[in-house]
């Protein structure tokens, strides 16, 4: 099976780990030839970025280039596949979609409901 290429884009977010510990016990169904973070806050990202490398090396060494970026560029240049977790207007925006349904008796949880609507 062809190695592939994947940019995670929205590297900095809390769920970037355990995307990748899903792909490293995926390894034989997916495997990566080359992984990019791109974010554009680049001290989140780093923090992944260190702990991923270091997960890589221990779990996944086949994988042959990990780098981490802020310029689209690179990141975005030879992908197969491009995994995107992002949010609009960062985690100001979220506190706003949970708190303007709650200040109207509804659930305001972020991803469903009328918090999850104003995500959208």
């Amino acid at each position: 099976m062809k190695k592939q290429n994947l940019t995670v884009v929205g590297a900095g977010s809390t769920y970037t780990l355990g995307m990748m510990n899903s792909l490293i016990a995926e390894k034989e169904t997916f495997p990566l030839k080359r992984v990019v973070f791109y974010d554009i806050d680049a001290e989140r990202q780093e923090s992944n970025a260190k702990a991923t490398e270091i997960l890589f090396r221990e779990h996944y060494p086949e994988v042959e280039e990990f780098i981490y970026t802020t310029d689209k560029e690179t990141a975005f240049s030879g992908s197969d596949f491009f995994f995107i977790q992002i949010r609009t207007g960062g985690l100001q925006a979220r506190e706003r979609d949970e708190q303007i349904p709650l200040s109207h008796g509804c659930v305001g949880q972020e991803t469903c409901g009328a918090g999850g609507m104003l995500m959208a």
